[in-house]
């Protein structure tokens, strides 16, 4: 299992509403906000957002940026 896990929703908007991709820093015309969470037990069912990232991008740049 994985020690992270990720939510990637589109915002509906563009770089003029919510500034340009965090990861590469060019315009985007469509924003994704990646929500990252850690597995902090053996159980499942533990999940914390505490010492996550969570970014504003292209759907590709934040897939990149997520970790194994």
């Amino acid at each position: 299992m994985s020690k992270y896990r990720y939510k990637i929703i589109s915002t509906m908007g563009n770089s003029a509403q919510f500034g340009n991709c965090q990861v590469c820093k060019t315009h985007a015309s469509e924003v994704f906000h990646q929500i990252e969470e850690h597995n902090f037990g053996q159980d499942e069912e533990k999940w914390t957002h505490a010492g996550c990232f969570d970014y504003f991008g292209h759907k590709e740049c934040l897939q990149n940026k997520q970790r194994a």
